[in-house]
């Protein structure tokens, strides 16, 4: 199994994306979506934060919000996962968070698939390592749903520069 690496440039703006899903996660104890959550809940004239304000989506471990950007983004889903609190994030639950989006996104027939990773939530790891660990049960569990790979588009990291060309 080859694990799809981060982009070699620059991401693209997220409203430029193309494709069935965007996923993007949300932690609990975060009450203001930030990053990639903030720019999507800003064009989206502050949906998360309504239903984070309503106690409709408070982000706990194991939920999820659906968005249809009507237009306002390229792609024709925008899944938000709720993540539990940032603190209590380990490798482990990590990996059940990646069981969880597989069978969200199998669910809706999400082929194309644009992902940011949650690295945010471990500062000290190398990035690479929350991709493999996170796209490892991700991608078994599409594929037992599906029968199919699905094409996994990631954002990169904010902060860190894409990763240099493979030669």
């Amino acid at each position: 199994m080859i694990l799809p690496s981060l982009p070699t440039a620059p991401a693209q703006p997220l409203e430029e994306l193309q494709g069935d899903a965007l996923v993007l996660f949300h932690f609990s104890d975060l009450p203001v979506p930030r990053g990639h959550l903030g720019t999507v809940d800003w064009y989206l004239c502050g949906a998360v934060s309504r239903l984070r304000a309503t106690g409709r989506f408070g982000a706990a471990a194991g939920t999820a919000a659906l968005f249809t950007p009507q237009g306002k983004f390229r792609v024709e889903r925008i899944l938000v996962l709720g993540l539990g609190p940032r603190q209590a994030m380990t490798l482990q639950t990590l990996y059940g968070a990646s069981y969880e989006a597989a069978r969200r996104l199998a669910d809706l027939g999400a082929r194309t698939i644009h992902l940011e990773l949650p690295y945010q939530a471990f500062p000290r790891r190398n990035p690479a390592t929350i991709r493999r660990n996170f796209l490892e049960g991700f991608l078994a569990e599409y594929r037992r749903r599906c029968g199919t790979e699905p094409d996994v588009r990631l954002l990169p990291p904010r902060g860190l520069a894409p990763e240099p060309a493979a030669e």
